[in-house]
């Protein structure tokens, strides 16, 4: 990945795919870091959370603050991030060098979703068949 990108665009609003190329979001937002007089990309946030923040008005604050209610108890607060350093290309699609499964902490509402609601509903279970 070369050292010097756009954030506006070759991060924001791309499709985050995993080294699989299984989807799994879009970058929301980031975290800077101020190093001395640099600043350095150090996460990517991701989810529906992170697009609330994102808007700074209060159709945003309603969906973050919906998203935060509807985490799973155990899972960490604030959006979901992705530490730069799983990044291995950003450009059309942000492609991660990790599976989703590595990133425990990603989607944790969605996750969530699809083990205790979709995956009950009759059928669920042979969607790819």
């Amino acid at each position: 990945m070369s050292d010097e990108l756009s954030l506006r665009f070759d991060f924001l609003d791309q499709q985050i795919v995993d080294c699989e190329g299984y989807p799994f979001g879009r970058v929301e937002d980031a975290e800077l870091e101020l190093d001395g007089r640099t600043l350095r990309l150090v996460a990517l946030r991701t989810g529906s959370q992170a697009f609330g923040l994102r808007l700074h008005d209060l159709v945003g604050d309603w969906i973050a603050a919906l998203s935060e209610r509807l985490r799973p108890p155990a899972s960490d607060e604030g959006p979901t991030t992705i530490a730069i350093a799983h990044v291995a290309e950003a450009g059309a699609k942000v492609e991660l060098k990790v599976p989703f499964d590595a990133l425990e902490d990603a989607a944790p509402l969605e996750r969530w979703l699809a083990r205790h609601v979709v995956g009950p509903l009759p059928g669920a279970g042979d969607a790819g068949e």
